[in-house]
């Protein structure tokens, strides 16, 4: 089907409607989730539409200049999602929600979103896996090679299904676990699954797209300290002044 496809001269037309399936998914699904963060459909859709503009705008603007201001290049969300917090700043003022509760709601979407435009690249022979002897047609290498695109937008959905029980069992409190958690998750599964694409290393099997996966990695695992850091000093002033009220009396 993959062939077929290329030779009707549509695999970029099936890339970009992979794409704008994974966009309205994420949106569609965020409509329905947002009950669960007590938000209208208006102020959800300005959070959604708000997000994934950003988001989109940034990642074509930092390939540009990574390029040398040469082409815009690879549609990969990985170089914004670091930045989410510095995203919702907007959505944030306009709907009076917090940013770390933004950040929570939009965690498992930006996660949906890229695994279901994933199965786009299989057509358009992006992020393709190395040539083996079994897998799927790769229209890149004109032939066989691994399904790492396969492979990578089935963990995605498995991370979303996973941010969503751990929003679940949080309560849907909007403390901002949820986000670094995403950052942990997609950024070493990331990662790994690099060494298994066909692209240019830059050093030691490590893609351009590798360092931006750790990066995440760095901000989720810094930001999970602060937050359990922040938790235990609330914690003790909490006992402290308890302990002092109880000597008063």
């Amino acid at each position: 089907m993959i062939k077929q496809i290329e030779n009707m001269g549509l695999s970029n037309t099936v890339y970009y409607i992979f794409q704008a399936l994974g966009i309205l998914s994420a949106v569609l699904f965020g409509i329905w989730y947002r009950k669960k963060y007590g938000l209208s459909v208006k102020k959800a859709l300005a959070i959604l539409t708000g997000i994934f503009a950003m988001v989109y705008l940034w990642t074509f603007a930092h390939f540009w200049i990574e390029s040398g201001f040469t082409g815009l290049g690879t549609k990969s969300i990985l170089r914004a999602l670091p930045y989410l917090p510095l995203m919702a700043r907007l959505p944030a003022k306009y709907t009076k929600q917090s940013r770390q509760e933004i950040c929570d709601f939009m965690a498992p979407l930006v996660t949906l979103s890229t695994g279901i435009s994933l199965f786009g690249c299989v057509f358009a022979g992006c992020c393709s896996g190395y040539p083996c002897s079994w897998g799927i047609y790769d229209v890149d290498h004109r032939g066989l090679a691994f399904p790492v695109q396969i492979l990578e937008a089935v963990t995605l959905l498995g991370i979303f299904a996973f941010l969503l029980w751990w929003n679940r069992s949080h309560h849907y409190d909007g403390q901002g676990t949820t986000y670094p958690m995403m950052l942990i998750l997609f950024g070493s599964t990331r990662f790994l699954w690099e060494f298994a694409r066909d692209n240019e290393k830059i050093w030691i099997g490590c893609s351009g797209l590798s360092f931006h996966a750790l990066f995440m990695v760095v901000v989720g695992c810094d930001m999970l300290l602060s937050i359990a850091e922040k938790r235990k000093k609330k914690e003790n002033t909490f006992a402290k002044n308890k302990k002092n009220a109880r000597r008063k009396k």
